[in-house]
């Protein structure tokens, strides 16, 4: 008797969470809601927060704001919110950066990227390409090949450590056995400015955040690390129709809470997502910018996780970066 007491007890206990996790979910949002970017403010993945932020403030009924805790890494941001409570207010805007990279470069970090977190939706998409200041000998990618297999050393490219984009030249190396230096930065917006200076001389970035200045030929950009040509750039090839096949390099957002986060909590906040990124206003916005719109399911966006997690870790234990 004493036993079926005990699994009676516990029964009406969960019955009481799940109605209190209801409870809490009908009356969700009842204040505003954060959506930390682990990066500073001014960057492509802040300004792409911020267009979804205030898309979905118009959808959910309540303030989205962005709120920058930066660190070169994007570690101090997302494990704020690994830390924060599952209630839906303290959401992240993940990268594949922040949870597919920084795990494997990083001995230790300081959250699960797996588990740690409850994947709401995807979000977008950034393409990718090789850029370079105008002073390089190079106007495609064979002779941009062919100079720094001839110069090794001499070519320097700079990205934040572990970021993808520090991934993309260190995977571009490999391929193309080629010999360009990596240079620390505390941001990708610091080494922008520092290419557009000539202090490095070559990026691996997003489209986005390179394009206004290879439209003002300010940069000259070599190829897409993509399957296809960006709409942006159509004359620019691929990389793979440039001669160097298999280099592709893709990087993404998706919107995250806490472990824990209530079911019904995560759907209200995928549908005001999903019904953010489709309207009409930040579709147009992110075609400017040259983002692909993603939506998904949260399952779908954990799959796409888990896949980039696994592909990632791969790449870094191949090419031996592994920061202490």
């Amino acid at each position: 008797m004493k036993k079926y007491a005990v699994l009676a007890a516990a029964a009406a206990m969960t019955l009481t969470a799940i109605h209190a996790g209801s409870v809490l979910a009908q009356g969700f949002p009842s204040k505003p809601i954060r959506i930390i970017v682990p990066y500073g403010a001014g960057g492509s993945t802040d300004a792409t927060a911020r267009l979804v932020a205030a898309s979905m403030t118009g959808v959910i009924g309540q303030p989205v704001v962005v709120e920058n805790r930066p660190s070169a890494t994007g570690i101090v941001g997302v494990e704020y919110v690994a830390k924060s409570a599952p209630d839906g207010y303290t959401l992240i805007f993940a990268s594949a950066s922040t949870h597919a990279i920084n795990p494997h470069v990083y001995r230790t970090v300081p959250y699960d990227a797996i588990n740690g977190f409850t994947p709401i939706s995807m979000v977008s998409a950034s393409e990718m390409m090789i850029s370079v200041n105008p002073n390089v000998p190079a106007t495609n990618l064979k002779e941009l090949i062919q100079f720094a297999q001839a110069n090794p050393g001499k070519l320097n490219f700079g990205s934040n450590v572990g970021a993808v984009l520090h991934l993309a030249g260190e995977l571009f190396n490999d391929m193309a056995k080629t010999k360009i230096s990596h240079v620390p930065y505390k941001s990708s917006g610091q080494a922008l400015t520092d290419l557009l200076g000539g202090q490095i001389q070559v990026m691996f970035d997003t489209i986005p955040s390179a394009l206004p200045q290879v439209r003002s030929g300010k940069l000259r950009a070599i190829a897409v690390a993509m399957p296809r040509r960006s709409s942006l750039l159509p004359d620019v090839p691929t990389a793979e129709e440039a001669g160097l096949k298999g280099y592709e390099v893709a990087t993404w957002a998706m919107l995250e809470g806490p472990a824990g986060l209530p079911r019904d909590i995560v759907m209200r906040l995928n549908s005001a997502t999903i019904a953010a990124v489709k309207s009409k206003e930040l579709q147009e916005r992110f075609a400017q910018m040259g983002l692909t719109p993603l939506t998904s399911t949260p399952e779908e966006a954990a799959a796409t996780l888990r896949s980039d997690h696994a592909r990632w870790g791969s790449v870094v234990r191949k090419l031996g970066l592994i920061v202490e």
